[in-house]
Formats: C-alpha cells, sequence, structure tokens
C-alpha cells in the first residue's frame, strides 16, 4: 500500500499586464491594472492498493554473508484530478472588456474546460511502477 503524504503539487502565477493566455481555446488578456494570477494544484488518492513479486531474503540463516532481494509491481494510484484558479481581471483584448475572472460564468467555463485537459493528459499516470533492489552483509 502506498501512503499518502498530503502534500498535493501546487503552483502559482501572476501573468503581466496585456500579456495574452489560453484558457479552454480561448485568447484572453491580462488586465494591467488588476493582473492574473493563475494558480493551481494536483491531487492524489490518499490510498493505493500495490501488487508485488520478489525474489531473495536479506536475512540468510546459513553461511552466507552477502545477499541481494529484487522486488517488481506496480501501484493503483488512480488517476491524479487537478484544480485550477484564476484570480485578478481579464481581457478579451489588452485594456479591453476588462472583467473578473472569478466571477465571469464564461472565464470559470474555460477554466474547467483546461482543467478537464489537463486531467486527460494526466490519465496514464494512474499506475506506478514499483522496482526495489536490496543488498545485505551479515557481519557474524
Amino acid at each position: 500500500m502506498v501512503a499518502y503524504l498530503g502534500n498535493p503539487i501546487t503552483a502559482a502565477a501572476a501573468e503581466p499586464g496585456n500579456k495574452s493566455f489560453t484558457l479552454g481555446g480561448h485568447t484572453y488578456y491580462s488586465d494591467p491594472s488588476n493582473p492574473a494570477t493563475p494558480s493551481g494544484r494536483i491531487n492524489f488518492n490518499q490510498v493505493s492498493p500495490t501488487a508485488t513479486v520478489g525474489w531473495g531474503n536479506l536475512v540468510h540463516r546459513d553461511t552466507k554473508r552477502f545477499t541481494v532481494s529484487f522486488e517488481a509491481g506496480a501501484a493503483f494510484q488512480g488517476s491524479p484530478k487537478s484544480t485550477l484558479i484564476l484570480g485578478g481581471n481579464v481581457c478579451d483584448n489588452p485594456g479591453v472588456n476588462c472583467r473578473s475572472a472569478a466571477s465571469d460564468p464564461t472565464v470559470q467555463s474555460n477554466i474547467v474546460s483546461e482543467q478537464g485537459k489537463i486531467n486527460k493528459s494526466m490519465a496514464p499516470f494512474e499506475v506506478y511502477p514499483i522496482i526495489s533492489l536490496g543488498f545485505g552483509y551479515k557481519l557474524h
């Protein structure tokens, strides 16, 4: 079982005024008077079942001093999920039709669309490989 440490991947940025960016296929411009402040995070499942097979015994009871063990398998994590937030103001053109990104339903819809694209691109990461190689040396 893989333990969740409670530390999602987080990111924050500040988009300079009049610079363009794309969300959900729509181009916006950051408002110079209240620039866009994108942030996001990627969350992982809290519990992940694992399946592994291995060979070797690090604690031998015979006269061998050096041992090697090997284990391989997979952790079934499930796809990570992203959360995107956009603060500040966005404009349709530089300095034209500027509005709050947090309260505009079209902007929010495009954020959800972009979030879906990111989640789809992370879908292959639902299974993580596990490979372990161990070495042991008996002192007595």
